[in-house]
């Protein structure tokens, strides 16, 4: 799938149009991806579960080194868009909430997403927190507070920003990483 969606990206670059691929895959078509993925001994789903993994770690390296370095940043916000819609909708969808986070986090690199990441980032480090997983709350945190606009935290978020703002201190004295904790 991935190949089919990078081909047709370079068609449409050089002025063809481009009719599918990730760029407009919807849920109900991810599911399907999926569920092939898994036929063909790609991905594993557990029986009454809602979740993939990968059948092997290198299957896991290969298809993300099939991915044009350059396309790498759009991919990841665009899946963490898309598990944070579905996890918005689903019961039980922890994980949704964290790998959401963690792919908008992943390649937004100076980028400001906003608030409503931000918010994201502060419910999955609570979810690790919840599961005593320390560091990746941290982390969660100090994303959260880089997704939070300098110009307005304190007056637009003033909510948000003093939960991620000390949430974050009494975590990093834990952590002994007081210079977070400022």
């Amino acid at each position: 799938v991935l190949v089919e969606y990078f081909e047709e990206y370079d068609e449409a670059q050089a002025g063809h149009t481009c009719s599918s691929g990730l760029h407009h895959i919807k849920e109900a078509e991810l599911r399907t991806i999926l569920e092939t993925a898994v036929r063909r001994g790609i991905l594993l789903k557990p029986e009454n579960s809602e979740t993939f993994r990968w059948a092997h770690d290198k299957l896991q390296h290969v298809s993300y080194s099939l991915i044009p370095e350059k396309f790498r940043p759009s991919l990841h916000i665009k899946l963490g868009t898309l598990l944070w819609r579905m996890s918005l909708r689903s019961f039980g969808s922890e994980w949704m909430v964290f790998m959401a986070a963690d792919q908008l986090n992943r390649f937004s690199g100076d980028l400001v997403l906003g608030a409503e990441v931000a918010q994201l980032c502060l419910k999955a480090a609570n979810l690790s927190l919840s599961k005593s997983a320390l560091w990746p709350a941290h982390e969660m945190l100090l994303s959260g507070v880089k997704h939070l606009s300098v110009d307005d935290k304190w007056t637009t978020h003033y909510d948000l920003s003093l939960e991620l703002y000390s949430s974050l201190a009494e975590l990093s004295v834990q952590l002994n990483k007081n210079d977070d904790a400022m």
